[in-house]
């Protein structure tokens, strides 16, 4: 019998600090930094679970 395993993650985009941007009048100016930084996100988390390391809810 498979072993399955659900995460459900929440993330504050507007505490994320992922990627380096230029400064602009509003924390997301356009569409792609959003995206952006969702993805890295994304992509931290699952770098962190593949090496078996513990998310904490900050």
């Amino acid at each position: 019998m498979p072993n399955n395993t659900s995460i459900q993650i929440h993330i504050d985009m507007s505490t994320l600090n992922v990627l380096p941007v230029d400064p602009t009048p509003c924390p997301y100016y356009d569409e792609q930094q959003f995206v952006t930084k969702a993805d890295a996100a994304y992509q931290a988390t699952l770098l962190a679970l593949d090496k078996g390391e513990r998310i904490k809810s900050l």
